[in-house]
């Protein structure tokens, strides 16, 4: 199979990429010319090309010079500025994520894709206790309360509504983790604190959250769009569920910390607070994947990043 890859360089598209050419798949990876060198792989099966999703009609031309075929399988669009901070209320900024990416939608209709594969966000669903949903649901009328949320859901329907013959997937992406997350996240947050004797303050985490291993994502990713699914939205989760303090228990006990971490340190805030409670019936009708317990992914995560930290103070 032959695939072409924008966002790259980010902490999912590394993680498909890198499943991907081990299957001795032919990979296209699209990079911002500034971010070559955060590619991690090196091999025969992986072009990595520099252009900028505000110049992605130049791709074809791109590819032409590099000799590449411009035919490929499945096109991943996994590329999005403005994802942390103020940025993702940023309405300019986030209108140009939505005009990209229709670029880069009419350009796997030119490539001959068999399938279009568009990163969502759980964002689009907003607080979900404000309209009276028991669990984020395919069908549920979203509520974004951010311009990122607001401006991926404004392109996933505009994708599904495109008139073309290729298969056409919105996957909604829940919380990931694993090895090379974001710094900021709620995990390596609190990692990073712990090991170096900080103390991690967190509210009473009664509200249910869901913690996807980033490797199992990646592989829901890939199965999805060699699948026989129809186009649609899909949320993009693992089958686990459960208060938020169970899953920090969890991570308490994996091994011996330097620093502590406080339940209940600061109080409930309705704003930030806001539950993850995913129906996941729906993809588990297309794809079959043995979900990596967390327990075992966050061993993984300190494990790896352990190995990561020795190889670079040597």
């Amino acid at each position: 199979m032959k695939y072409c890859i924008t966002g790259s360089t980010g902490f999912i598209g590394q993680k498909i990429i890198e499943k991907l050419i081990k299957e001795e798949n032919e990979v296209v990876a699209i990079v911002r010319p500034n971010s070559l060198k955060e590619i991690r792989y090196q091999n025969e099966n992986l072009e990595v090309i520099a252009c900028d999703l505000s110049k992605i009609n130049s791709l074809p031309e791109i590819l032409e010079k590099r000799k590449i075929e411009p035919k490929f399988d499945h096109f991943i669009h996994l590329g999005w500025q403005g994802t942390t901070g103020k940025d993702r209320n940023d309405r300019k900024i986030q209108l140009i994520n939505e005009k990209n990416s229709l670029n880069c939608l009419k350009l796997a209709e030119q490539f001959q894709c068999q399938t279009f594969f568009f990163s969502g966000s759980q964002a689009e669903y907003g607080n979900i206790e404000k309209h009276d949903y028991e669990k984020q649901d395919e069908n549920n009328k979203c509520y974004p309360e951010n311009e990122y949320g607001k401006a991926k859901l404004n392109f996933g329907k505009a994708m599904l509504a495109f008139p073309n013959n290729m298969k056409k997937y919105h996957g909604r992406i829940f919380s990931v983790y694993g090895p090379n997350d974001q710094p900021n996240s709620l995990i390596e947050t609190m990692i990073r604190k712990l090991t170096i004797g900080e103390n991690m303050i967190l509210g009473p985490c009664l509200h249910d959250w869901n913690f996807t291993y980033i490797d199992d994502l990646a592989e829901m990713i890939i199965q999805l769009v060699n699948s026989n699914a129809p186009s649609g939205i899909f949320n993009l989760a693992s089958k686990d569920t459960r208060p938020l303090k169970d899953f920090v228990r969890e991570i308490l006990e994996i091994q011996p910390w330097n620093g502590k971490c406080i339940i209940n340190g600061r109080a409930y805030n309705p704003n930030s607070d806001i539950p993850l409670r995913p129906n996941t019936s729906k993809i588990h009708k297309y794809i079959q994947i043995e979900e990596t317990q967390f327990k075992e992914g966050i061993s993984q995560t300190i494990f790896l990043e352990k190995e990561k930290n020795n190889t670079m103070h040597k």
